[in-house]
């Protein structure tokens, strides 16, 4: 088996586990956040060079950062998510592994009982941060990703506020409608991926620092 056909193995394996909820792994024990935060524009850049984007202060919007060491970077995520990190147990020894956050009690929701259901409640996110240990050229990436079964919609090369190169980009697939942040960490690819309600998406996705 390729690298790319793990890669792409491992990227739908993700996707099919959004249409679900998994009750067996761990939640924080914390009460769900209504907080809301400010909706940013899409960047855009006229000279064709990745578009420099900035995250607004979002006053109403309490925030928790968390800290990946095995990647080595730190997000901002909303307090009082549940979060689902029981693959951090073997994320050392892991060619790629994933955790995720909530804004809703995932062990909760029920199963989606027909095709095309995405398992979220209505305004309902899930968070999936992935990482794949392999340093490869994000534009390669994103071609791997568009032949994996989804479709990529819309796509756009950025700078994050913390000098790091990625690319935001829109798919669609089994779990609807998601938007995703690539960029890549010390040699690591790593994924932000929104599920859901993406409203929040900016302010969590662009605060990824080393």
């Amino acid at each position: 088996m390729t690298k790319n056909t793990l890669f792409i193995t491992m990227i739908l394996s993700m996707l099919m586990s959004a249409c679900q909820a998994t009750p067996n792994l761990p939640a924080t024990p914390q009460a769900e956040s209504t907080a809301q935060a400010t909706v940013l524009p899409q960047p855009t850049s006229d000279s064709g060079e990745p578009a420099a984007v900035s995250v607004l202060p979002a006053p109403d919007l309490a925030m928790s950062p968390y800290r990946d060491d095995f990647a080595g970077f730190s997000i901002d995520i909303p307090a009082g998510w549940y979060a689902e990190t029981g693959a951090l147990a073997v994320a050392e020894q892991s060619v790629a592994y994933s955790v995720g956050f909530y804004s809703y009690d995932f062990t909760a929701v029920q199963q989606p009982t027909e095709k095309g259901q995405s398992g979220f409640p209505e305004g309902g996110t899930k968070i999936e941060i992935a990482v794949w240990k392999e340093d490869k050229p994000l534009e390669e990436v994103l071609i791997g990703q568009g032949e994996g079964g989804g479709s990529i919609t819309s796509q756009q090369a950025i700078v994050l506020p913390s000098g790091l190169q990625a690319i935001v980009y829109d798919g669609e697939g089994m779990a609807g409608h998601t938007r995703t942040l690539l960029t890549k960490v010390n040699g690591q690819l790593v994924f932000v991926t929104f599920y859901g309600n993406l409203e929040l998406f900016e302010r969590v996705a662009y605060s990824l620092t080393q």
